[in-house]
């Protein structure tokens, strides 16, 4: 009986200890993309090297009165191979550092689902294709630069969950900038 408690604590502090996305991935419902879909959506698409140390943690915590757990925000870090798509605001060899996606959802998830006791259930985008950040030492990564009061501040985000891929998708990748966009009239008029 002591050691079911017990094993019931360590579980909930260490749940409660790594709350960054876990409940957005467990509560929202997922609208899969396409790696074409991803291409279009990201502002910039970034060939990346891992750089040290890859993760960064930051503990937000609240006021003892809302019982409410700590929040781990977490970001990576990456240095820049190649810009694939995007603007002058990222050079190759510059260092970034990439917030986990709909970071600020799930911080708001996190808070109203500790303190009011219920829970949005968003839809967000997944790339279905996508890899894990720590299975490859360089990938491609999709981001978007969030707005920030700062303007000399770049702020970026993965635009959506596993928004990341492998080196050899790079052809593909250069495939889908390169195509001319789609005839609108003839796509959505009715033939005679």
């Amino acid at each position: 009986m002591k050691y079911t408690k017990l094993l019931s604590l360590v579980f909930i502090v260490i749940s409660c200890s790594y709350s960054d996305i876990t409940l957005l991935n467990q509560y929202s419902h997922k609208t899969h993309f396409s790696l074409e879909q991803l291409v279009f959506k990201a502002d910039y698409i970034l060939e990346v090297k891992k750089d040290k140390p890859i993760t960064n943690k930051k503990v937000i915590s609240f006021g003892k009165e809302t019982k409410c757990p700590p929040y781990t925000v977490i970001s990576y870090n990456f240095v820049v191979q190649d810009v694939v798509k995007g603007d002058s605001k990222i050079l190759n060899g510059q260092r970034i550092k990439v917030k986990e996606p709909f970071s600020d959802m799930a911080y708001t998830m996190h808070y109203s689902y500790y303190t009011k006791g219920f829970m949005i259930e968003p839809f967000l985008g997944m790339y279905t294709n996508g890899i894990p950040i720590d299975s490859m030492e360089t990938m491609f990564i999709f981001v978007d630069n969030l707005q920030s009061n700062d303007p000399e501040l770049l702020t970026l985000q993965f635009s959506i969950l596993n928004a990341s891929d492998r080196l050899s998708q790079k052809d593909t990748i250069q495939k889908i900038l390169n195509r001319p966009p789609g005839d609108m009239k003839r796509m959505f008029l009715k033939k005679k």
